[in-house]
């Protein structure tokens, strides 16, 4: 077992050394752009590619390492991190929830928090998802509502959860689980639902939803960056809600896409059959992240939707 060591104090200066995976992915670009602003912080990405060149005067080093297949011992000693951030996973459109990748990035995970742990960590932070609760219909609470896996990512992210505890415990490191809801924004792929209305009726083109009265909890990835990044540097432990803790509706979403666009003649709301599990609500208790960590979310809805819309029109010319 690992020797118990100093309870974690963290800097408010931002000091240290952060090693961040998944930096290239959807959530990472977006904790990449938020640690950047945190000063005399060295930042440490892994990457599958050839590392990359950091602009003069960046403080980020790119570190080749397949998580999957690697050493996480010699990532540990090449990188010596304070502090990790662990966002990599399969994302991959179409079989993240029941591929049998999710067995092996949860084994993978566990070889790094140990190899971590061993190196002498002090505080570790990994996202979870929305897809570890049970079906509630009231706003899914950290340690009240339920965990019930229905898809191997969920199943996977739950036995993640617990491991992270087990270290927490048992080790005394400081570790947090980041459960996060429905995140839009740049970098999202493009068939997920916001990116897909935009796209669609953007180019003239009719844009079909699934049943308009499910109920979900819609964020701006960089608030989500934002809030993940807060929580790092936070002595907030356990598991906690990343989201603005806001139901809304799928077609109250689409609407307002097709107001921001101009063409609500092309919507067709609830032209698609509703998908097996889908929940009719799924939306966050947020008291642990706005009153522990004391993060509000700045991103209202309206605006990330228009700047979502802004940012097609940008690209498409």
């Amino acid at each position: 077992m690992t020797r118990r060591r100093e309870a974690w104090r963290p800097d408010e200066g931002g000091r240290g050394r952060v090693l961040l995976t998944g930096a290239g992915g959807f959530v990472g670009r977006s904790v990449l752009a938020a640690l950047e602003s945190r000063a005399d912080l060295t930042i440490l990405c892994t990457t599958t590619q050839p590392p990359r060149p950091s602009p003069r005067g960046s403080r980020i080093e790119w570190l080749r390492h397949d998580l999957l297949t690697d050493d996480p011992e010699a990532l540990m000693a090449q990188a010596r991190p304070d502090m990790l951030l662990h966002l990599a996973w399969h994302t991959q459109a179409g079989s993240y929830l029941t591929g049998d990748e999710n067995a092996a990035w949860l084994a993978a995970s566990k070889r790094l928090l140990d190899a971590f742990l061993r190196a002498e960590g002090k505080r570790f932070v990994t996202a979870g998802s929305c897809a570890e609760y049970a079906a509630s219909s009231a706003p899914c609470h950290e340690t009240e509502t339920p965990l019930l896996p229905v898809t191997a990512y969920a199943d996977a992210k739950i036995g993640l959860f617990r491991h992270v505890e087990e270290a927490r415990r048992s080790a005394w490191i400081s570790a947090a689980h980041a459960r996060l809801f429905f995140l839009y924004g740049p970098g999202e792929k493009p068939t997920r639902l916001v990116p897909d209305l935009i796209g669609k009726l953007c180019r003239g083109e009719v844009a079909e939803t699934g049943p308009g009265d499910l109920l979900r909890d819609y964020m701006a990835v960089e608030d989500a960056g934002e809030a993940l990044v807060a929580l790092l540097f936070s002595d907030v432990e356990g598991p906690i809600n990343i989201a603005r803790g806001v139901a809304v509706s799928i077609a109250e979403i689409a609407r307002r896409i097709a107001d921001i666009t101009g063409r609500a003649d092309l919507l067709r709301i609830g032209s698609r059959a509703k998908r097996a599990g889908d929940a009719p609500c799924i939306v966050a208790d947020t008291r642990r992240l706005t009153g522990e960590l004391g993060f509000v979310p700045r991103i209202v809805l309206d605006d990330g939707l228009r700047q979502a819309v802004e940012r097609w029109r940008t690209s498409a010319t």
